[in-house]
């Protein structure tokens, strides 16, 4: 139950920008509970990759760049970015 997830109760609390990335159909993890959480991150952006399951990645990892790519460029090029230092 999403609800009595512990992470998820304070969600509300990070501020930085989130990607959530969800395989669908999912056996193991409903589209529903993406949804709720991307409902409660305050800077969130869900993207539903189909006919991917579980694991998106591991099965398809074009499918999985194809929204997160466009998604870091955005990051990088707003307002307010802030480059980390390189190790």
């Amino acid at each position: 139950d999403l609800d009595r997830a512990a992470p998820i109760l304070t969600a509300g609390e990070v501020t930085q920008p989130v990607l959530l990335i969800h395989g669908r159909p999912d056996r193991f993890v409903p589209l529903d509970h993406s949804e709720r959480l991307n409902e409660r991150l305050p800077n969130s952006r869900l993207e539903v990759i189909e006919d991917r399951g579980h694991i998106p990645l591991m099965l398809d990892r074009d499918a999985v760049l194809e929204p997160l790519m466009p998604w870091l460029e955005e990051l990088r090029t707003s307002p307010g970015h802030v480059a980390l230092p390189r190790p």
